[in-house]
């Protein structure tokens, strides 16, 4: 094997607050370089904003996912992952009031630069324009984390009809999902490719059982829900569609059992206990063995503002979740014995999702 081919950094300028936070970038594609380039062609952008008056350019890199079941992808994959390549720790936050959607971003003239000009990744609008890097190194061992990094953000495992498993990824770029045609059989997987949509979008499937142990042997699931749903395939467990990560820890841990849950689509109200469900597993995991005032479950939660997070801390007392504590004159919440509990069980059941994917990242 030859050496890694070093990257040009003439093009690289760094910002003083770059400078300030002592960004780094590493000089050649590392394995976990690969993975991350695969998650940023999937669900990241890169956006430059004009200078307009006083007022500077700034450069943004941010990677997009589902609230609440993507939180603990966030806190536990993507926000170490970044931090480990370039000495970055990304914030996040909820992308609008009204929609379930969460945004992980962190501003960087340099990390900008470098992703464009070195890397030469698209910037702005590219979902159609995506091909495989041109820099990305042609060995296995990168394009396999390459691709179970854009399998984390355009891919999904599903059972359809509650039993038969199928991966599915997806992109908008032709180019690129012909890429992983060729990938798909190097690896010698059986699967299904065609338009995901009568206008734009193809997907790649794999649904036959040795095929699918095959490419996941090799690209590992890393996203917490395609973990969570293929840890309860191979249990045996069947389970209807819409579910959150609070119902597949409820049927891992055997708390509930599949027949106590109906399909997410039949009711809104249902949609709603669900979700709600999953939200209250975020703050739990949030507050921990700590006191939290509401502002501080609202930042570490990504909850819209303060008065959402004082309803989810009613609800939370409401189910003998938490408790009320006043530290000095302040009032904060706790976990009572049955949160610590339902904390524990969260342990247990992220334990399991390592156990089914040892690439997961463990719980702290």
């Amino acid at each position: 094997m030859g050496c890694p081919v070093t990257f040009d950094f003439s093009q690289v300028h760094f910002s003083n607050l770059d400078k300030h936070r002592h960004l780094h970038l590493p000089d050649h594609f590392t394995p976990e370089l690969s993975l991350e380039t695969g998650i940023d062609l999937g669900d990241g952008s890169l956006f430059c904003s004009p200078s307009i008056g006083s007022r500077g350019s700034y450069y943004v890199y941010s990677i997009s996912q589902r609230f609440p079941d993507e939180w603990f992808g966030i806190e536990l994959f993507l926000k170490p992952l970044i931090l480990r390549l370039y000495n970055l720790k990304p914030k996040s936050k909820r992308s609008s009031a009204s929609r379930n959607g969460i945004n992980l971003y962190t501003y960087s003239k340099g990390l900008f630069l470098y992703k464009t000009r070195v890397l030469n990744l698209p910037s702005g609008t590219r979902s159609r324009n995506l091909t495989l890097p041109i820099a990305l190194p042609n060995s296995f061992e990168h394009q396999r984390r390459f691709w179970s990094g854009y399998q984390y953000s355009d891919g999904s495992f599903y059972c359809q009809k509650m039993a038969r498993p199928v991966i599915k990824i997806t992109s908008s770029s032709l180019e690129l999902m012909n890429s992983l045609q060729d990938f798909a059989n190097v690896v010698g997987v059986d699967y299904s490719f065609g338009k995901e949509h009568p206008t734009v979008g193809y997907s790649l499937r794999i649904s036959s059982e040795p095929s699918l142990n095959k490419w996941v042997e090799h690209v590992p699931l890393l996203n917490p829900v395609h973990v969570a749903r293929f840890l309860l395939w191979r249990s045996g467990c069947t389970f209807p569609k819409g579910l959150h990560l609070a119902q597949y820890m409820g049927l891992a841990l055997g708390i509930q059992e599949a027949s106590q849950l109906t399909a997410s689509c039949e009711t809104d109200e249902i949609r709603r206990r669900y979700l709600d469900e999953t939200l209250q597993l975020v703050c739990i995991a949030c507050i921990g063995t700590r006191s939290i005032i509401p502002d501080g479950l609202r930042v570490s939660a990504n909850l819209r503002n303060v008065e959402h997070a004082e309803v989810v801390l009613r609800d939370l007392f409401e189910c003998g979740l938490v408790t009320r504590a006043l530290h000095g004159n302040t009032s904060c919440s706790e976990l009572t014995d049955r949160g610590q509990s339902r904390f524990a069980e969260l342990k247990t059941f992220w334990s399991k999702l390592a156990e089914s994917s040892p690439a997961i990242a463990p719980f702290p």
